[in-house]
Order: structure tokens, then sequence, then C-alpha cells
């Protein structure tokens, strides 16, 4: 598993709020990605070292259509680009994991499809080199504690190569990097010890997370610096435990960013009415319902360094 993230994926059920969530709550260049037939449309923005995706289903995307009647607007995955991805792939097959393409369909024993670019981009810098391949799998969420994409393209993508951010000096919200995504699960002991087997994650401690009211472990997927998962087990009734009854299972709750100064966080989010969730000393979260379904959080350190060095907690076995 490669670092950075290649995406963080949200489904949405209107692309052009979407899009106009993304132009005024990050201030940054949207990529239109065009709509694939069976996929729907995707728009991209470049957050510090985070890429996002909104992806709205067309008539033909059953399977992202069925999540968004289902969840409504909502975070939907974490994606990275891999190396040696028939190896993960039999790694999940071995514990039982379910793997979906990019049309839906399930994927069958052997070697990982393969896909060439796709006709319907509409922003000239996603267009990939002619010969252009990538092998992609998406998880079952109730098999792997969450939903999850894995890509090995045969050269980085077009948009990963993109530079969209604007200088931090001129960014309202003061972004430093992305921070982590929180997963709401049955058992955080469980998710961690999973993806420790099948990806070689690393677990970085265990603390309570009175945010979410939850039991936490927080995991590094990838090479150094890797990106930092928290899974969160409801430690009882909370923001936790209402998105794991609601969504009937494990679901990305947030993701979160560093930033370097949260006043500026919050006068820009009032000054663009956006919603706040939870206002806490060293942490902001949108109110989901002002930011197209997804809670965004911006805090003043990273968990491994900030909220995990203040409270402790050892590492876990596998």
């Amino acid at each position: 598993v490669e670092s950075p993230l290649f995406h963080v994926t949200q489904a949405a059920d209107d692309w052009d709020r979407a899009c106009d969530v993304y132009q005024r709550l990050f201030v940054r260049p949207i990529l239109d990605g065009g709509f694939v037939a069976g996929r729907g449309g995707a728009a991209f923005t470049r957050v510090g070292d985070i890429l996002l995706e909104a992806m709205v289903p067309d008539e033909g995307a059953q399977v992202l259509s069925r999540f968004v009647q289902r969840h409504g607007s909502h975070f939907h995955s974490l994606a990275w680009h891999v190396r040696g991805i028939d190896t993960l792939a039999d790694r999940l097959r071995s514990r039982g994991a379910r793997l979906v393409s990019i049309d839906g369909s399930a994927i069958p024993p052997g070697p990982v499809p393969t896909h060439g670019a796709f006709e319907a981009v509409h922003d000239e810098r996603l267009r990939e080199p002619a010969g252009w391949s990538s092998a992609v799998f998406s998880t079952h969420p109730r098999d792997t504690y969450g939903m999850y994409e894995f890509c090995q393209p045969s050269t980085k993508h077009a948009l990963s190569q993109w530079m969209g951010a604007e200088p931090l000096a001129a960014d309202p919200l003061r972004i430093v990097r992305g921070s982590h995504g929180t997963v709401v699960v049955e058992s955080c002991q469980a998710a961690a010890s999973f993806w420790s087997a099948v990806a070689d994650a690393t677990a970085l401690g265990e603390a309570p997370d009175p945010v979410w009211n939850a039991r936490s472990i927080w995991m590094r997927f990838g090479n150094d610096p890797g990106t930092i998962v928290e899974f969160a087990e409801p430690a009882g009734p909370g923001r936790a435990a209402t998105t794991l009854e609601k969504a009937g299972g494990a679901m990305l709750q947030s993701f979160t960013f560093v930033v370097d100064d949260l006043a500026s966080v919050r006068r820009h989010l009032s000054d663009q009415g956006f919603a706040i969730e939870v206002d806490t000393d060293d942490l902001v979260i949108t109110d989901p319902a002002s930011t197209i379904g997804a809670r965004y959080g911006f805090a003043s350190s990273a968990p491994a360094t900030g909220r995990l060095g203040r409270r402790g907690g050892g590492g876990i076995s596998p």
C-alpha cells in the first residue's frame, strides 16, 4: 500500500451541489472527470496532499445508486495505490472478502482485471497516456470493516500527479496536510487485526475518542509517513453508534485535515455558511447536513503526535 492516499471518495446525489460545496469549502480548482456510463460523474479537487473525489451515479451505476438511495450523500471509501495487487487480492480472498470491479460485478479468483483510460474525461489534465491501463478493485464493506479501493496502474493516474492546491498563504482553511480517516466499526480490535494481517498496517495505539464516544485503534497504512485510519468502536450512545446503526455496518465517518489556525477555519466556515457539528480547542468538524453529507474535520495536530501522545495507549497484537 502506497501513501499518501490515492483519494477519499464521497457519494453524492447532486452534481451541482457537490461542486458548489467543494468550491466554497476548499476554495481550490475542481477537475471535471466527466460521466462514464455505468459509473456516473466524478469531480476532483486536491486539498493539501489529499485528493477528494465526489461520485454522482447515473442511471446505470447500480451499486453506487443503491449506496446513495440507502445512505444519501455520504463518505463512501478510501482508495490507495498498491504494488502487488494480485497478492493483496489473494490475501483478502483467503479471509473471505468479496472483491468488486469498477462496474460493480464480482471479481472471480485469479488476476485482478484491468481497464484502459476512460473516454468521458472533460478535463484535459486528467487524460492518461496512450496504452495506459489499471488493475483495480473495491472491497465489500461487510467483509473488510469498511469499503476500500485498491488500484495498480501501469503508470500513476494523471489526476494523482495534478497538484491543484492553493499555496498555504492563500488558503482560508490553513491546511497543512491530511490527518486521518475515521471508520466506525463494530470491533476496532477485529478491524485492526484484519488489516494488520492483510495489508501490513501498523498499530499506532489505542485511545478513547470522546468526539465519537468510541474506543479507537489508530492504524498506519502504507510506506512512511503512511495514511492514518482510526477504527472507532462505539463505547455507548453517540455519533459513532448512530452511524453504525444507520449504516448497518462499518462506514467511513469523517476525514480530518491538520491545519495551523483553527480560528481561520471557524471564520471561513461562518463566512461561507457551513454549520459546525463539533468545536473544541483542537478540533472542528463540519455538520454533514451543510457539507453534502460528509464530515470534514480540521485539527491542530495529527493523532500520532497529538491525540495519542497526550492520552497514551500502547500497541495491540494482530
